[in-house]
């Protein structure tokens, strides 16, 4: 292969991954967030209700809102951006069984007006990630391989 066909390659191991989705929503609360470990990769469940300024507070929302997930360069961190949420009710984050790639999630609960940030914490390199949501009830999904 040339020089520049490994450059490439090379250099594609290095950027980091964006995933953008869900819906533009407004008035949401992050309730809870499980994280469980599969055969293949880790799943981060992040489920969304109403806020408490909304006409039907801590009910499961009928949108997800909006999220950014971005893999650094180095593949052991993803931050995380929840668009569209006016507080996070959250009282713990569940952790099922043991996770043994999966160091820590931490962040600002409510960073501003109307998002919110994490960054997820990871032992051993990822390599990739995906992102979608579900409804009844409202979730945002990160999967991480």
């Amino acid at each position: 292969m040339s020089k520049i066909l490994h450059i490439i390659l090379f250099s594609t191991l290095l950027i980091s991954q964006t995933i953008k989705g869900g819906s533009i929503s407004d008035g949401l609360d992050l309730a809870e967030i499980k994280v469980a470990e599969h055969k293949d990769y880790i799943r981060v469940v992040f489920y969304v209700n109403f806020w408490e300024g909304h006409s039907r507070p801590n009910t499961p929302a009928d949108t997800t809102g909006g999220y950014k997930f971005v893999l650094s360069d180095d593949k052991k961190n993803i931050m995380v951006e929840l668009l569209g949420f006016r507080s996070a009710s959250i009282k713990n984050i569940v952790t099922i069984d043991s996770i043994k790639s999966f160091k820590r999630l931490t962040g600002e609960k409510y960073a501003d007006d109307s998002s919110l940030f994490y960054n997820i914490e990871l032992t051993n390199p990822s390599s990739s990630i995906k992102a979608f949501t579900l409804e009844n009830p409202s979730r945002v999904i990160i999967d991480i391989y």
